[in-house]
């Protein structure tokens, strides 16, 4: 990809955002967790519950206008997780919901573990009872809890449990075991994060995110450093500082047209942190905090 030399227009917003940062003249938001491009989509995940982001500031006395959105310090690209469906075997605990059995009580439909769900009403078999008498039998005993008197509901085998009342555990899969996720195993949610699953209980690995695809064009500025063009970015997220909570932004095209774009300098590999820089674009009318 060829680099184009950078507008003065783009080196002076560049110089508008050092001075903001400099002289503390923004509010922050929260931190950055995603951006979603043309292209893809740039993730900083969480670790141990902390967001790993660059933090994102408003410039004090902008309100509607992206143009005054900052990142604070510096940026990288972090590698992500890619989680499989296999359980971590570094944080296994014994399973508490099946008791070491690998089985639990089937909870399908109404079976309840009685291995049959109520089918057709039939006539009570019971002796002089309706089957035999075309009568209630008030001393009958097989019909005596049944919801219509002199009747009983058919059993159907439980398609889930084929009658046996008992079905695979869901937590352990029959493992006899579960990953909580958790360091050693540990059941107590307040510790730390086993490091092997990043807390999530599942086996994976890290990969490096392909920032370069995502490079829309490259720039040259003062000293002949290049830079890279990253976007247009149509939404953001971040997890917000006064709620605690994730936010997103949906961005739209600024009065030129354009939309936001995250310039820094050009990304050569996955590793090293540098300067990003957020320009253009509009913030579109909010919508609903979602979860992370």
């Amino acid at each position: 990809m060829k680099s184009s030399p950078m507008t003065e227009n783009v080196a002076a917003m560049i110089a508008n955002r050092r001075t903001w940062e400099q002289r503390g003249q923004y509010s922050p938001l929260g931190r950055l967790m995603w951006l979603q491009t043309e292209r893809g989509k740039i993730e900083w995940r969480a670790l141990d519950g902390v967001q790993t982001g660059p933090d994102v500031a408003r410039v004090m006395g902008i309100t509607e206008n992206l143009d005054g959105l900052i990142l604070l310090g510096s940026l990288d690209f972090p590698p992500i997780r890619v989680n499989s469906t296999k359980p971590c075997k570094h944080c296994r605990h014994d399973c508490d919901m099946c008791g070491l059995t690998g089985k639990i009580a089937c909870n399908g439909q109404s079976c309840g573990g009685r291995g049959w769900i109520p089918g057709s009403w039939l006539s009570c078999p019971g002796p002089g009872c309706h089957k035999e008498t075309g009568r209630f039998n008030p001393e009958c005993d097989v019909c005596r809890e049944s919801a219509i008197r002199g009747q009983i509901a058919e059993h159907v085998t439980c398609a889930m449990c084929k009658g046996t009342g008992k079905v695979v555990c869901q937590r352990c899969k029959g493992a006899l075991k579960f990953s909580t996720g958790k360091l050693n195993g540990s059941i107590d949610w307040t510790g730390p994060s086993c490091r092997y699953c990043n807390g999530c209980g599942f086996a994976g690995k890290w990969v490096a995110q392909d920032v370069r695809r995502l490079t829309n064009a490259l720039v040259t500025g003062p000293a002949r450093k290049v830079w890279a063009c990253i976007g247009p970015i149509y939404a953001l997220a971040l997890m917000n500082f006064e709620t605690n909570r994730p936010q997103v932004l949906q961005i739209r095209a600024d009065a030129e047209g354009d939309y936001l774009f995250l310039l820094t300098p050009k990304v050569r590999g996955t590793g090293g942190r540098r300067k990003g820089f957020l320009l253009g674009g509009l913030v579109a009318p909010e919508r609903a905090a979602v979860g992370a």
